[in-house]
């Protein structure tokens, strides 16, 4: 393992939800210090390198990571306090997912301006719709071989069978085989699912694919850089449906998927298919448990 890849990773764990999760299980809380530890570490970092043009590159992911940490623990702050909790309406599901959705896409778009101020080009971290007729190149972990299937095509079948698994797995786990999904109510709610499940897939691309693997071009190989979002993404997910390593571990190898199509395609549509339907999926199921 190459000295470029060791210290990415070690960059993302210290920038990721891992800290937050390790001081939450031993301790039961999480530190009010804490993203200003992840900060410190992050700005010592970007100092120790800013003066040599060899890591610069580096740097700049540092620099991105910052802005990651600082972005979530804003949305933190924002979403506990009275003022912004008074906006909503936290017992329906509009208003609950509302309110994270729209923090989420303020935090995305604070990201966005910090990348284009780095890079001064959106296709430079991908936020371009990107080329849906390429094919996709070999997927090892998949058993899907190269350059055969275009991911225009491969986007629809993953985000159809990714959603398909997401719903029984939930179905079995958590909810049970009775939805009512042809509730009036559930349908009158279906145009909000939808539009909160797009936001929040183009958020959470932006956070987790695009800044990481445009702050990662003349670091590392697409491959690498790949597997580097991955652990974002699924430490993101420890506390999710299912929860704990097995959690982290599906959504990991879902965050590698979308991040080779992102870096296959060069652009951000591809991913956000396959994460909208998913999203669509998690929604209407969340949603029922309202009724």
């Amino acid at each position: 393992m190459n000295r470029k890849l060791i210290v990415s990773i070690v960059l993302i764990l210290v920038a990721s939800l891992l800290p937050d999760i390790l001081f939450r299980e031993w301790t039961g809380s999480i530190p009010v210090w804490l993203p200003f530890a992840k900060s410190a570490v992050l700005i010592f970092f970007v100092l120790l390198n800013a003066f040599d043009p060899n890591r610069h590159p580096q740097a700049r992911f540092a620099i991105i990571l910052l802005g990651f940490v600082l972005v979530n623990a804003l949305m933190g702050r924002v979403e506990s306090q009275p003022g912004w909790r008074a906006l909503f309406d936290f017992e329906g599901f509009v208003g609950a997912f509302g309110s994270s959705v729209l923090l989420k896409s303020f935090g995305a778009l604070v990201m966005i301006l910090l990348l284009a101020l780095l890079f001064q080009r959106l296709s430079a971290f991908y936020l371009i719709r990107g080329d849906l007729n390429v094919r996709a190149r070999e997927m090892k972990p998949l058993r899907i071989p190269g350059g055969r299937i275009p991911w225009g095509r491969l986007s629809l079948v993953a985000a159809g069978l990714i959603g398909l698994g997401t719903l029984l797995l939930t179905m079995l786990t958590v909810t049970g085989f009775s939805l009512p999904i042809a509730n009036v109510r559930f349908l009158r709610h279906l145009p909000f699912i939808v539009v909160l499940a797009g936001a929040n897939a183009f958020a959470e691309g932006v956070m987790y694919r695009n800044a990481i693997l445009g702050a990662l071009r003349g670091v590392l190989p697409d491959e690498q850089k790949a597997w580097v979002a991955a652990i974002l993404f699924g430490l993101a997910h420890y506390y999710g449906a299912p929860s704990g390593p097995v959690g982290v571990l599906m959504s990991g190898l879902l965050g590698w998927f979308m991040a080779r199509s992102m870096l296959d395609t060069r652009g951000f549509v591809a991913p956000w298919i396959i994460h909208l339907v998913q999203d669509i999926v998690i929604f209407s199921l969340i949603l029922v448990q309202f009724f």
